[in-house]
């Protein structure tokens, strides 16, 4: 195991109750969100007798409903359920990724405290202050929308898969081929946008650090008059950092762009099976395959951006290791994109 998934081994380790069953709660929300625009189409089934096809998924799913009574309760009923368990999903992911912050925050505070006298330069502490602010957000992200996420969405795409293929095990297949070639494109693109976040991440180290140690000296500075070639040193440091960041943005807009536009491209190789290859695909499974991949886009959206989280996450986490492990600490500086 690397050595920085030792932190949160141990964390997941200490807190496995929660971690399963924000789990659980998470798929079962997951569900719930699934059920509720299926279940409108029983409302138009029942009401007006139009045969719906989100009706009939709701059917073949083995949900009943003879009565537009009926229909209300069980639709109130997913409603206040929706509301409860995402409630409780937020507010326990939440917890979980912040004692997770709290535990490396206080590891890398004891960790600092226990440095030489001469670790801590004079006037550059400035650098070190962002480990206990947002610098962290990543860290956090990484086992909440990294881990957490990654998780309940893989179950929730992985219980779609099986409901396709009770419907047409071949366009399935398809399907599962697609998703497969989609998330080693996105992997490709996590790795591509590695050095981006590093150079990133080093730009606003250094542009911070530079702020801190002016401030430091302010006085000094303003007694030898210094004030136009501070301020000339900034601007190249902050267009520095504009560069830097632009290119990592650019790559994180090529990976929002890719998602849904792979999704429906997706929907686009299963029409094209049905109608221009051999094979016997009935109207009713094509149109509710394609329902279910639509109601699932979410979900393979999340699915899709947990890469990112995790290779932020992890450069931040190795950062934080080497600063626990390193004999010279000062030359570690840890900061966020």
């Amino acid at each position: 195991m690397q050595q920085y998934k030792q932190y949160v081994a141990a964390h997941i380790r200490k807190h496995r109750f929660a971690f399963v069953f924000i789990i659980a709660v998470g798929f079962l929300n997951n569900i719930v969100s699934f059920l509720l625009p299926v279940s409108i189409g029983e409302f138009f089934t029942l009401y007006f007798h139009t045969g719906s096809n989100k009706g009939m998924l709701l059917h073949w799913l083995g949900i009943q409903l003879s009565s537009i009574d009926q229909f209300f309760i069980f639709f109130g009923g997913l409603i206040l359920a929706k509301a409860i368990l995402t409630l409780i999903e937020n507010y326990l992911t939440f917890q979980f990724g912040e004692k997770f912050v709290k535990f490396i925050r206080e590891l890398v505070f004891s960790a600092q405290m226990h440095w030489s006298a001469n670790s801590l330069p004079e006037n550059s502490y400035g650098k070190y202050l962002l480990r206990y602010s947002n610098d962290l957000k990543s860290v956090q992200n990484y086992i909440t929308r990294g881990y957490l996420e990654g998780i309940k969405s893989s179950l929730f795409l992985i219980s779609g898969i099986f409901v396709m293929f009770k419907i047409n095990a071949e366009l399935t297949y398809i399907l599962v081929f697609a998703i497969i070639v989609l998330i080693g494109i996105i992997f490709l693109i996590g790795r591509w946008q590695s050095t981006y976040i590093v150079q990133s991440r080093s730009s606003r180290s250094s542009l911070l650090a530079f702020v801190a140690r002016q401030f430091s000296r302010f006085k000094r500075i303003k007694e030898k008059n210094r004030e136009e070639e501070m301020i000339t040193g900034f601007h190249e440091r902050s267009d520095k950092l504009y560069v830097e960041n632009m290119k990592y943005n650019f790559s994180e807009s090529v990976l929002m762009t890719l998602v849904p536009v792979m999704v429906f491209m997706i929907i686009g190789i299963l029409l094209w099976r049905m109608i221009f290859l051999e094979g016997t695909i009935g109207a009713g499974e094509g149109l509710m395959m394609v329902l279910i991949l639509i109601m699932m886009e979410g979900g393979i959206r999340r699915l899709l951006k947990v890469p990112t989280y995790l290779n932020k996450g992890r450069i931040s986490l190795q950062k934080i290791n080497k600063l626990l492990t390193e004999p010279n600490p000062e030359i570690i500086v840890v900061d966020q994109a």
